[in-house]
């Protein structure tokens, strides 16, 4: 099992979501973990709960866990 398998399934990600890729900077104990889509992947809406909406645009976001 792949390093990024097994992140995915710690998640609990879901289609279309997927683990890109991930690394550790051991200096400054900071885990990066890549999330990502497939092009074309479709999601409920946020707002009605509609099924099947297409993904109009998307940055680069980072999350950062509060000790």
């Amino acid at each position: 099992m792949q390093d990024t398998e097994l992140l995915q399934q710690a998640l609990a990600l879901e289609s279309p979501w997927q683990v890109d890729r991930c690394a550790f900077d051991n200096p400054s104990q900071r885990l990066e973990i890549h999330v990502t889509f497939n092009k074309g992947g479709r999601f409920p809406c946020p707002q009605c709960g509609q099924s099947g909406c297409p993904a109009y645009d998307s940055q680069e976001r980072t999350w950062r866990h509060l000790n």
